[in-house]
């Protein structure tokens, strides 16, 4: 009995170092402007990895904006008509609607036309003045975006882009193909889209890094230790341009048709759902952190957050006070407030 009990512990530990010391299957490519890594462990992490990045690539020609042959394009262009469409659309929509709705409309995939007149889209950067702002800010309406249950209709011009939900859409979308080929440990990046599936192979948390908004090349503002999630950062920082000494960047206020101008250098929030986690880090941006607290106190939606503010401070949402490590080594500090 002795014996057998030995060989069943041998076995056991032999299996858990196994486990621990897997190596994992790395996939990189370029996708939805960016560059994607898809890190999997498993027996069948080739194939799922594999299955994995088509879908990211089969996604994109739905969602693009730029593709004028795209699901999205076909809406822009269909002059009010409905376009058929699946729930890889219907989906990312929702989930946009709903948060526009919770964030006071600081989330609006209708500002497409104002991120055209900026350049952001053609990289042929430019200031559009006052008076044509508030012309394309007309046009800007969640509410001229019309659902039905397998049709998409924009009417009175507006025009859609998913840029704010899309990777995180297809984030989700890698998590569950990952989740059906048995893989139990997975982390994804997709530009600033991170998404776990599981605890590493050993058990422990990952381990994500929150760029310095100031730094973002060459430093860490802390690391959040995590199990199963999405992170999803947006910031100033990702996208913009300079003109006459001055930035502009990439997160339109949807008031104001400009850059938005809140006390925030970045938000990163964490949200089982990519999709969510995608559009939330935009609205709560574009928010300030005052107003982005008490959504997430409200819990009308369950996230986590670390705020990044022009003061150098760093704000944590209750849930992960005991999940961050502050680089020490960098400019930031915690908020008073909210330690």
């Amino acid at each position: 009995m002795k014996r057998i009990i030995s060989v069943l512990f041998i076995i056991l530990l032999l299996f858990s170092l196994c486990s621990c010391t897997q190596k994992p299957v790395k996939t990189q490519f370029f996708a939805m402007d960016t560059i994607m890594t898809l890190t999997v462990y498993g027996e069948n992490a080739v194939t799922a990895s594999e299955k994995a990045k088509n879908e990211v690539l089969r996604l994109e020609k739905l969602l693009s904006v730029t593709d004028e042959n795209s699901t999205v394009s076909q809406i822009n262009s269909s002059d009010g008509k409905v376009i058929s469409v699946t729930d890889d659309i219907l989906i990312p929509i929702k989930a946009a609607k709903e948060i526009n709705t919770l964030s006071k409309g600081a989330l609006n995939i209708t500002m497409l036309p104002s991120s055209q007149a900026w350049g952001f889209l053609s990289k042929d950067y430019r200031v559009p003045n006052n008076s044509e702002l508030e012309l394309l800010l007309q046009k800007a309406n969640m509410d001229n975006i019309v659902l039905s249950d397998n049709g998409v209709s924009c009417i009175n011009g507006t025009q859609i882009d998913l840029g704010s939900v899309a990777k995180g859409y297809a984030a989700q979308r890698i998590i569950d193909i990952l989740s059906q080929h048995e893989i139990t440990s997975a982390v994804i990046s997709l530009g600033g889209n991170v998404q776990t599936l599981g605890t590493k192979p050993d058990g422990s948390l990952w381990n994500i890094t929150v760029a310095d908004p100031l730094q973002s090349d060459t430093q860490t503002a802390g690391t959040l230790h995590t199990a199963q999630t999405a992170v999803v950062t947006s910031g100033a920082y990702q996208r913009n341009f300079d003109i006459n000494g001055k930035t502009y960047h990439h997160i339109l206020d949807p008031e104001t048709g400009y850059p938005s101008d809140s006390d925030l250098l970045s938000v990163t929030v964490l949200c089982e759902n990519g999709t969510y986690a995608d559009g939330l880090s935009t609205a709560l941006f574009v928010m300030g952190s005052e107003k982005a607290y008490e959504l997430y106190l409200s819990k009308e939606i369950i996230f986590e957050a670390v705020f990044i503010t022009k003061n150098n401070e760093i704000i944590l949402t209750d849930g992960i006070k005991d999940n961050f490590t502050l680089n020490e080594n960098g400019t930031y500090h915690y908020a008073e407030s909210h330690q």
